[in-house]
């Protein structure tokens, strides 16, 4: 990406959102582009824990969420396998 945002034109902007990622070491590696902040959380967060062990994490992670009456779900998928799986169940 950093080779590709030095041979595209002047205007390419790339924006990229973590929580968790550390903005200095971004900026180093993108040449020092500019880092904006904002620390805390932005919406309140509730953590569940299953009283049980699942035996399908992600069947056990949707019921949980579908159960509650608003709810936002973030789910990070590390495979193609994962999300073809969690499609089922939407």
């Amino acid at each position: 990406m950093k080779r590709l945002i030095k041979d595209r034109a002047s205007d390419l902007k790339v924006l990229i959102t973590s929580a968790i990622l550390d903005g200095l070491k971004v900026s180093k590696f993108f040449s020092g582009c500019p880092v904006l902040n904002i620390p805390g959380t932005l919406f309140p967060v509730e953590k569940l824990y299953s009283t049980e062990r699942p035996t399908n994490y992600i069947e056990s992670s949707l019921r949980t969420a579908i159960g509650k009456q608003q709810f936002c779900l973030i789910v990070t998928f590390y495979s193609f396998k994962l999300l073809g799986w969690s499609c089922q169940y939407c």
